[in-house]
């Protein structure tokens, strides 16, 4: 395999996660830092701190996302990591459940990317995800089959297709491509994130403000018409009419 390094060398631009919330690609969070209590803290990385750190999470998270209306994410410090806090996350939650019939766990996702062949994060991975790999094996076509339809980006032929037509020959059309010049990009100090140069966003509706008026005028006046109709049966029936 090849990294991007072998294939471009010099690095012309670092797009972070910082660039990525200024650009409007990725929704601004909040960072919650875990400090332990107590005269003896347990050392980072102990199973007692990762218990207490998801302790904390299980605690505060509700509060947190309003409600459960937001997700959260854990980042740990390796793939090792991500399976012991996920195990942990499974553990406490039924211990949760089993106290307090109530208690609505949790999703838990544990998502990563195996690092280069030869890690020992890679090795781990094999032993730990046994079950995990034994799924996949079972009717693989069938779980391809049940993705299709389902709201995730997918990059068939004829897109293929149509980026290198378009790369070739420097189309350019609406909210697809366009050529820019190195003076725009330099003045978006080099920073190549597409949403820089194009727009994806789709144009809202012309409002006619004179339609819009005469409607609510007309709106306004059916309500009228059907309250005097309304209060002419109160009347009949004695009771009091609506103002």
């Amino acid at each position: 395999f090849k990294t991007t390094e072998d294939l471009f060398q010099k690095q012309l631009h670092a797009y972070t996660i910082t660039h990525a919330i200024e650009d409007a690609n990725v929704l601004r969070f909040h960072v919650d830092y875990y400090k332990p209590e107590g005269k003896n803290p347990p050392k980072p990385g102990e199973a007692l701190a990762k218990r207490a750190v998801i302790e904390a999470i299980l605690a505060k998270h509700d509060t947190a996302t309003a409600g459960r209306r937001f997700n959260a994410v854990l980042a740990t410090a390796s793939i090792n990591d991500a399976i012991e806090y996920h195990g942990l996350f499974d553990e406490l939650q039924k211990a949760k459940q089993a106290a307090d019939p109530a208690f609505q766990p949790l999703n838990i996702a544990c998502v990563f990317s195996p690092p280069a062949e030869g890690n020992p994060d890679v090795k781990q991975l094999q032993q730990d995800l046994q079950q995990e790999k034994a799924d996949n094996e079972e009717d693989p076509e069938g779980k391809k089959a049940a993705l299709k339809g389902k709201r995730q980006n997918q990059l068939t032929d004829e897109h293929i297709a149509k980026i290198i037509d378009t790369y070739k020959f420097r189309k350019e059309q609406e909210r697809y491509s366009r050529r820019v010049e190195m003076a725009e990009i330099e003045k978006n100090d080099f920073n190549l994130n597409i949403s820089r140069y194009i727009s994806t966003a789709v144009g809202e509706a012309e409002i006619d403000l004179d339609d819009t008026h005469q409607a609510l005028l007309d709106l306004e006046k059916a309500i009228a018409a059907a309250k005097d109709t309304h209060n002419r049966f109160l009347k009949e029936l004695g009771l009091k009419l609506l103002p």
